[in-house]
């Protein structure tokens, strides 16, 4: 129990009854009275849910239910559980000194505890050395956290609408922020050096440096040449920048045309294929440079040189060079894959292109 109450989660940040003490009453554990330590009692369940920063009335209800549990098990009377409901509720978050990098010691937590145990991870003495540059942590976070609020003021100014801005007035809309992560890596050997996985901590406890899913784009296409270079392609292979279209057979995606407008195809041919079974790869300008190297094709990131390299040497190869580097997520073998639609984490996108040991598989 005393191991459960040192590092359960209590809510605005706190881990262990310490400290939830001294952000939610600013005061030590042996100092709190029978009303606040009901309450920090009721949080763990749904830190958030019955927070009194969040929901007053849900945290008084809370607090509620867990004096009449002391009073059906014997350990308060009556009287007292009803002199106590009147007791206030905290209205001030006291602030502890903020930490750095909350997302990082988290991380580590849930990678040592299962193999440590929690009693030597927290009671074991033990010291734990780590890769985190401190102060390339203080300077990405307080970049990331910038530029979202920057980002989302200029969507606020470009979506506001005038209802939208009475309800402000009244106080009655909610604030939406976008959320953010950064990884950085050492590029020689994959260690972290800097994690955040979002905003605040505090706020929210979701790591999306290593549990949200996103595509890599072209951050995939390096897979595709390394896999073409490894079956006798060469930097100085040239690869034509061209229209192209494909066709879906209901198996794989197949050639269909060297057009964008499909005009080099008898018009019944067209008809008799359902529009959601073609695709017509585009580049990001919309334009074509014609015959170049593979490496410019690289180089410049051409998605539809890479959608035809890939074409070439097959989907499974490219996917099976990509595992065999590290990534452990599923992939899709499908032409799409040259742009990157199969979905990764942030930090196995970017740990793949370090020349150690991977930070992250996932």
């Amino acid at each position: 129990m005393q191991l459960y109450l040192n590092q359960v989660y209590f809510g605005q940040g706190a881990y262990g009854v310490q400290e939830a003490a001294s952000i939610y009453f600013g005061k030590d554990i042996q100092e709190l009275n029978l009303a606040e330590s009901a309450l920090l009692a009721g949080l763990p369940r749904a830190p958030n849910r019955y927070s009194p920063f969040v929901d007053v009335a849900r945290a008084y209800r809370r607090r509620a239910t867990v004096l009449y549990r002391m009073v059906d098990c014997g350990f308060i009377t009556q009287d007292e559980e009803k002199e106590t409901n009147y007791y206030p509720l905290p209205f001030e978050k006291h602030q502890l000194r903020k930490s750095q990098g909350s997302y990082f010691v988290e991380y580590l937590r849930q990678i040592l505890e299962p193999k440590y145990g929690s009693y030597a991870l927290f009671k074991g003495g033990l010291k734990i050395y780590t890769t985190l540059d401190l102060k390339m942590q203080k300077i990405a976070e307080k970049a990331l956290a910038d530029k979202l609020d920057e980002f989302d003021e200029i969507k606020k100014r470009e979506s506001k609408e005038p209802e939208e801005t009475e309800l402000e007035e009244m106080g009655e809309v909610t604030e939406r922020r976008v959320q953010g992560a950064i990884v950085a890596l050492h590029p020689a050997t994959g260690q972290i050096r800097v994690m955040v996985g979002g905003r605040e901590f505090e706020e929210s406890q979701f790591n999306r440096a290593v549990q949200a899913k996103r595509q890599p784009g072209s951050a995939f296409k390096p897979f595709i040449y390394t896999a073409a270079i490894d079956t006798g392609y060469t930097v100085v292979n040239p690869i034509e920048d061209s229209p192209v279209a494909y066709y879906n057979d209901g198996i794989n995606w197949k050639l269909l045309s060297n057009t964008t407008d499909l005009s080099d195809i008898d018009p019944e041919i067209v008809k008799n294929i359902n529009p959601e079974n073609i695709w017509i790869p585009q580049n990001y300008k919309g334009t074509f440079r014609g015959r170049i190297l593979l490496r410019d094709a690289l180089a410049y990131s051409i998605n539809v040189c890479a959608v035809k390299m890939l074409d070439r040497i097959r989907p499974t190869t490219a996917a099976g060079y990509a595992e065999k580097m590290g990534i452990k997520s599923p992939l899709e073998k499908t032409l799409s894959l040259a742009l990157g639609s199969s979905v990764l984490t942030t930090g196995n996108n970017f740990s793949l292109w370090s020349a150690g040991k991977p930070g992250y598989q996932n």
